[in-house]
């Protein structure tokens, strides 16, 4: 119960900065030359969703914690720092490939600041160290997603069911100067 209650203040928390940067005009809070990719001829679209053909076992880094990472276009830009506020476009899958969530889809990037527990602990540990521009696939171990708990929709259904590991496939679109 406890959980759910910080885990419920840490969504509309992350929602109201969220609405307060798109209130206040997220478009002049990062630079041009942060949503592009500097100098390496990239575009600033969105490259999600990744491709399967493009994923490979060999890819991944396993960290000690069980969080699995592969770079599939490393950026060129800013590397992110601990408590930066970044604009990161994601698609969450569950392992078998059925979506979850998107901001893609909904063509809002997720803002948020970086290294803050504003995010899920895996997305935090799986974004260190990327660069604007760049695209990464995170495997994420239940333990650093939602646990024992999941996550359970207005209609009492789990949207994320209980110790389930998830998928992100995210691109770094910029970070606030």
């Amino acid at each position: 119960m406890q959980k759910n209650i910080k885990t419920f203040i840490a969504v509309t928390i992350s929602l109201v900065v969220v609405i307060g940067f798109f209130w206040f005009g997220l478009s002049g809070m990062f630079s041009s030359a942060d949503t592009a990719t500097e100098g390496a001829g990239q575009p600033a679209t969105v490259g999600l969703p990744l491709s399967e053909s493009s994923v490979t076992p060999d890819a991944f880094r396993t960290e000690a914690s069980g969080l699995q990472i592969a770079d599939f276009r490393v950026g060129t830009g800013e590397e992110i720092v601990v408590g930066q506020t970044i604009a990161v476009h994601y698609v969450g899958t569950f392992v078998d490939g059925t979506q979850f969530d998107s901001s893609v889809d909904r063509a809002q990037p997720l803002v948020f600041v970086f290294g803050t527990q504003q995010v899920i602990s895996g997305m935090d540990a799986g974004l260190a160290g990327m660069r604007v521009g760049g695209i990464r696939r995170i495997i994420i171990p239940p333990e650093l997603a939602y646990g024992a708990n999941g996550v359970k929709g207005p209609d009492g259904e789990y949207v994320i069911p209980p110790q389930t590991a998830l998928v992100f496939d995210v691109q770094l679109m910029g970070i606030s100067k």
